[in-house]
């Protein structure tokens, strides 16, 4: 009988013939790197099965007994790698992987890890000096050292490419390999959406903020077109902010079944999701940086950094991005609007730009679709930064890549000022290799203070460097006002020519722009390494000047009224999700590309979560 391939980790050159040319020509052309799944099973026939079991590198029966037999109506018969003997792992990864990883592939999906067959009568090597064999002690055990083989075999062979990793399973300290999980085959419903919710709570709370799923969902089973589209568009909405990696997947042995953002839900939606996310980027980047360095969560509960507001304890689904942006999960069918709890402080709608004084109060119905699209409801705290990237149809990849072959590295910040001075780290790297692990990182401080009659934002000078790093860039800010009127903007002492349309700013070197709900700054180009402090200066007012919100008695918790208004409050250069909605049509087949390129992309994260016990 013809064996399978299970367990082989090669092509199918008829079908890949040429698979490292591909690769490279994926990688120059289009921005993208390559995950390749793998599971830890290998048929009997294959000759990876005779080179483990010859050394007992395979999961056993007993200590001096020949390898568990396991039956498979997928793949045949077969054993099963025994990742806790570190020997075997190691031979399993120099042998399989690294060829691969000499071809270009940037990452492994660890499958079946918990894992999903085994005999009750298993036994494994085990920890040294425990003397555990048996398969309840190594349970857990089993995808850890599965990623941890992994993250060795990198170094041990030389590899300066970071590892990459997404696994069905793990336990404590798995993110120090370079490792993110998502919530494995999970059902195609709302309920499943609110669970998967719930988990990425608890695992961030655990110390691990790389935590993704299978969007829209795995088990499809008998749901309509219609209850699809739905489900679809409201998971993507939730995934682009809070998943890691944003992955759709579902069961396809028919390969009849449309995964891609371009192709399920509501498309517009899906496509300014995916750009927002795309946008947040930089800061995104960023909190990982202090992940790694710090042990900060990414993506907390609310109640992470409000822990004195009882309130927070009991609010699942509300979360943040690092400590400045508050977000809202939706995962009921029908819902357009929601409420949303604020926090003591001063807040901004991130689409309307509204300003909200809140005492640690309630906002009733905060719409979630509006001109036709579904987003989830996200505030800016008083003293925010955020580093962002410039994204429109033509953008490629992360790294500013677009489908001309140029590039744009311009740094763009958004304001949210407060009296208090406030402080961002904006840190890059190369994006790929360990070569951060040395030093090999560029910082840019970022901070703003309003002060009376002026906001005074400073870029400082950036420290440090990596290969590839810009040495000159524009910088351009938005700082969100609240109706004062703008008097003058200067540049380093230097008033900047007001510029009366967001045109005229677009084409202008240099200058500023008052939008609807912001002004909008930008140095020119600059060299990187020069400090560059602006200053808006505002007709007389206090600092700042949010109004608070009209309130109203509601069970026991205080309720106000919904902010009103819609548009993304970002600097010019970077398309609104409303205005790109309406040529929708024109780009949406390029969503498919980001997307997968989003899994691919966000891997540059995943390592930079403690790579050492903590």
């Amino acid at each position: 009988q013809t064996p399978s391939q299970m367990g082989s980790l090669s092509w199918d050159l008829t079908n890949f013939p040429d698979p490292a040319a591909k690769i490279e020509s994926l990688a120059t052309e289009e921005g993208l790197g390559l995950t390749l799944i793998e599971e830890s099973y290998v048929d009997q026939g294959l000759s990876n099965f005779g080179r483990m079991a010859s050394q007992s590198y395979l999961v056993k029966s007993c200590d001096t007994c020949g390898p568990v037999l396991l039956p498979s109506a997928w793949w045949g018969t077969g054993g099963m790698v025994d990742w806790t003997n570190d020997a075997g792992a190691a031979l399993w990864h120099d042998i399989n992987r690294q060829p691969l990883l000499e071809m270009g592939v940037v990452a492994h999906w660890t499958d079946l890890g918990e894992p999903e067959m085994f005999a009750a009568n298993s036994w494994y090597a085990g920890l040294p000096g425990l003397e555990l064999h048996d398969q309840p002690a190594n349970h857990n055990l089993y995808n850890l050292k599965w990623a941890e083989s992994i993250a060795l075999g990198y170094v041990r062979n030389g590899v300066t490419q970071r590892p990459a990793i997404l696994s069905r399973s793990g336990t404590s300290g798995i993110q120090r390999y370079g490792a993110a999980m998502w919530s494995a085959d999970i059902g195609s419903n709302f309920d499943s959406l609110a669970a998967h919710m719930n988990a990425q709570m608890q695992m961030s709370l655990s110390g691990v903020d790389y935590f993704g799923s299978d969007i829209g969902g795995f088990h499809r089973g008998n749901i309509g077109a219609a209850e699809l589209d739905e489900l679809y568009t409201v998971w993507f909405a939730n995934s682009v902010l809070l998943d890691v990696p944003v992955r759709p997947h579902t069961e396809n042995l028919c390969n009849c079944k449309e995964t891609a953002p371009d192709s399920v839900g509501d498309l517009a939606s899906n496509l300014a999701n995916i750009r927002l996310r795309y946008s947040l980027s930089p800061y995104l980047y960023s909190l990982a940086h202090r992940a790694y360095l710090a042990g900060e969560p990414v993506v907390p509960p609310l109640l992470f950094y409000f822990q004195a507001d009882a309130n927070t304890r009991e609010l699942g689904d509300h979360k943040l991005l690092g400590d400045a942006l508050l977000l809202r999960t939706v995962t009921e069918a029908g819902v357009t609007a929601v409420p949303v709890y604020l926090p003591a402080g001063q807040w901004v709608d991130f689409y309307s730009g509204a300003w909200i004084d809140s005492s640690g109060t309630w906002l009733d119905d905060v719409p979630v679709v509006e001109n036709d699209l579904f987003r989830l409801p996200l505030f800016l705290h008083a003293g925010a930064i955020l580093p962002r990237m410039a994204v429109d149809e033509q953008t490629m990849n992360l790294a500013g890549l677009r489908r001309d072959g140029s590039t744009r590295d311009e740094l763009l910040v958004q304001i949210v000022p407060a009296s208090a001075a406030t402080t961002f780290t904006l840190y890059q790297d190369d994006g790929r290799s360990i070569a951060y692990q040395s030093g090999a990182v560029r910082t840019t401080e970022l901070s703003q203070q309003w002060l009376d009659d002026a906001v005074h934002v400073t870029i400082a000078a950036a420290a440090g460097t990596y290969e590839g790093a810009a040495a000159v860039r524009d910088t351009v800010i938005a700082v969100m006002l609240n109706g004062e009127t703008v008097t003058d903007v200067l540049l380093d002492g230097q008033s900047l020519p007001m510029l009366a349309t967001q045109a005229a700013f677009d084409a202008a070197a240099s200058g500023w722009y008052r939008g609807e709900t912001a002004v909008y700054a930008k140095s020119g180009v600059l060299p990187v390494d020069v400090a560059k402090a602006f200053v808006v200066r505002l007709a007389a007012t206090t600092a700042p000047t949010a109004a608070p919100v009209a309130t109203a008695e509601g069970e026991g918790e205080t309720a106000v009224a919904t902010p009103t208004g819609v548009g993304m409050p970002t600097p010019p250069v970077i398309d609104s999700a409303t205005d790109s909605a309406t040529r929708a049509n024109a780009t949406l087949r390029l969503t498919i590309i980001i997307l997968i390129l989003v899994l691919l992309s966000s891997v540059i994260f995943f390592v930079l979560r403690r790579r050492a016990a903590r």
